[in-house]
């Protein structure tokens, strides 16, 4: 008698088709076309096509909570250094310590949701970690210390590691020809996320304070109710997703005979050899560097415009809403060429033009720069940043297209929590103790180690243009 299991399984392979073709790769040079028609040992590619119903909801639902997570890190960088010094007292350097605390609970938590998901079910992560999420911000507007309003900004981070998770999902859900154009509304939630959770200072600041039964609610405590409320609408719309059937996943798709089979992580790490350690290895760096300049300038970009333009909470606020809206106007300008180009060059031309904009930043005397010249730099970095990490994440993904994605995307989003890590902790150090504290406030000695990673992270690009390739 055949199990329901076998059944099931039998019927999913019923709904996949595998054909098994030459096609020569857009990679492989005429004399390599020659050698092998010569030698008789033709390349087989393999595709996977499957009757797959849509996940066009599921895919909406991804995105909301990846917007959900970077508004969550992000909504309280206007007000939290406020919030430290007149609630608490606490010196500048404090500042990276409440921002990295966050990126530090998504760092360890990523790979284990990653994993947990890929052996679980999507919903059931998501539940968890919006539970934590609406914990974690209630706690940083209850803090009656600065010890309590770190330990909640760390519980905001171990749930916003369900950015991985909606990853995961996405990579699932797509195939290859249209991974590019999700993978980049997906950086458009989360750069969205980042840039316009600072605009949220623009209704907090005109709201009245006031207070219930001891619990104030102010410009300090009022982003963490408003991230607590936003999490639980998100939480009511897991209800309609519709969860990744085991035969869609990567490990689970069946090979034509002869050809090794899909596996997990574990087995590939048993044979380094099969694992793609340098296109790894090179998506993670520069996810990590591209990461790192951003929140390096969301972390000095109030302090910078205070000391520089005067500007206050509000006209901070605006500028993060008008940065958001490049953002977007990139993310379209990327939909364009994504159809005349490959990722690979897309990659390269957007890390090139992130790095431009930190060196229009930079002053090399540390003197004040104009207002044009700051706009500009920031459109670069900005409109670099959203479309560079777009692409990256698509790229990151085919690279994977053989291997269980979930704990490798907790791999990305690591990457991305080191760097929120890094970026705003030694962005603040440089504030308080990088000497003139005029040089300092005017990224001096910011911008110039930003040019250098963002650099680097063309460089490496071009060094393993060819290892990027798809699998």
């Amino acid at each position: 008698m055949t199990s329901p299991s076998v059944g099931r399984n039998a019927h999913e392979l019923r709904e996949s088709k595998i054909t098994v073709s030459y096609v020569p790769s857009e990679d492989d040079s005429e004399d390599d076309r020659v050698r092998l028609v010569e030698e008789e040992k033709p390349v087989l590619r393999i595709s996977v096509q499957s009757n797959r119903a849509p996940f066009t909801g599921g895919i909406a639902i991804m995105l909301l909570i990846t917007f959900l997570s970077s508004i969550c890190f992000s909504i309280v960088l206007p007000s939290i250094w406020p919030y430290l010094d007149d609630v608490f007292h606490q010196p500048k350097s404090i500042v990276g310590w409440a921002v990295a605390a966050n990126s530090i609970g998504s760092f360890v938590a990523s790979p284990l949701f990653g994993w947990w998901a890929d052996r679980r079910t999507t919903r059931e992560v998501l539940i968890a970690t919006l539970i934590l999420m609406i914990g974690g911000n209630v706690m940083y507007s209850l803090a009656i210390n600065v010890w309590m309003l770190l330990a909640g900004r760390f519980l905001v981070g171990v749930a916003a590691a369900n950015y991985a998770v909606a990853q995961t999902y996405l990579s699932y859900a797509t195939t290859v020809d249209n991974r590019t154009k999700v993978m980049a509304l997906n950086s458009a939630a989360t750069v969205l996320g980042f840039v316009i959770g600072p605009g949220f200072a623009l209704v907090t600041s005109v709201v009245p304070h006031f207070s219930v039964r001891h619990i104030e609610v102010n410009s300090y405590t009022l982003p963490g109710y408003v991230s607590a409320f936003m999490s639980l609408l998100t939480m009511f719309s897991l209800f309609f997703l519709r969860e990744i059937p085991s035969s869609y996943k990567r490990n689970s798709l069946p090979l034509a005979e002869g050809v090794d089979k899909k596996v997990g992580i574990f087995a590939f790490l048993k044979n380094a050899k099969k694992f793609p350690w340098i296109p790894v290895l090179i998506c993670l760096f520069c996810y990590f560097g591209y990461t790192t300049s951003f929140t390096v300038f969301e972390t000095v970009g109030a302090p910078y415009t205070e000391h520089a333009y005067g500007w206050d909470i509000t006209k901070n606020a605006i500028m993060f809403v008008c940065l958001g809206g490049v953002c977007i106007v990139s993310l379209f300008v990327l939909q364009i060429f994504i159809r005349f180009t490959s990722d690979r060059v897309l990659l390269i031309v957007t890390s090139a033009i992130s790095c431009t904009g930190f060196c229009i930043l930079f002053d090399y005397h540390g003197n004040q720069l104009p207002l044009w010249r700051f706009i500009l730099g920031m459109t670069f970095c900005c409109g670099g940043y959203a479309t560079s990490v777009a692409v990256l994440i698509s790229v990151y993904s085919k690279v994977l297209e053989n291997l269980d994605q979930g704990m490798l995307m907790g791999w990305l989003s690591s990457s991305g929590s080191v760097a929120r890590i890094v970026g705003p902790v030694s962005a603040s150090y440089a504030l308080q103790y990088g000497g003139d504290p005029h040089k300092a406030a005017n990224g001096f000695l910011v911008f110039i180690l930003m040019i250098a990673l963002n650099g680097m992270c063309t460089v490496v690009t071009l060094l393993g243009y060819r290892a990027l390739r798809p699998r």
